[in-house]
């Protein structure tokens, strides 16, 4: 470990305990030139001794079935507080949604009927549609029925009214 001495990187190591009796004495010489740095090191190393002569504060035997049962019962007391507002709002709530459920499907249904009588629709639309094309007989005869739909000119009409009356 390398701490610089302008920052607290070392104070982390010599607070929880990290460093050997030759890891200090390295740090102590490389905050020899820093005497504020190097008081806050003393004070962490004597902050450390204090903390490791003080006895063990001690614990009832059942001491981790009393923190798991004290878990529990906030947990359970918390999951009741967070449902017990919520609990009459199901009965509201559930016929609501199982209404807006219904209603959904009957559209989804009603969708899907609407899409199948139009797809019916134009299926009956093009085969109407087959139906009515003409057969190939009736263009035997086509240029005859050319002949008889031909326009007249204007001056056919006159030509026609001028041998009509001799």
């Amino acid at each position: 470990m390398k701490p610089a001495p302008e920052n607290s990187d070392w104070l982390d190591p010599v607070a929880i305990g990290a460093l050997d009796a030759e890891g200090l004495s390295q740090l102590r010489t490389r905050l020899a030139h820093s005497p504020r740095e190097k008081a806050r090191l003393e004070q962490e190393i004597e902050l450390n001794r204090l903390l490791q002569d003080l006895p063990d504060a001690p614990l009832s035997s059942n001491f981790t079935s009393q923190v798991m049962g004290e878990i529990n019962r906030l947990e359970t007391s918390e999951a009741r507080r967070r449902t017990a507002w919520t609990a009459p709002l199901r009965w509201v709530f559930r016929p609501a949604l199982m209404t807006a459920v219904a209603a959904l499907a009957l559209t989804g249904w009603w969708q899907f009927r609407l899409h199948q009588r139009s797809n019916l629709a134009e299926s009956v639309q093009a085969v109407s549609r087959a139906t009515a094309v003409p057969g190939v007989e009736v263009f035997q005869d086509f240029d005859a029925i050319q002949l008889l739909r031909t326009s007249s000119q204007p001056g056919d009409v006159e030509l026609i009214a001028a041998l009509a009356n001799p």
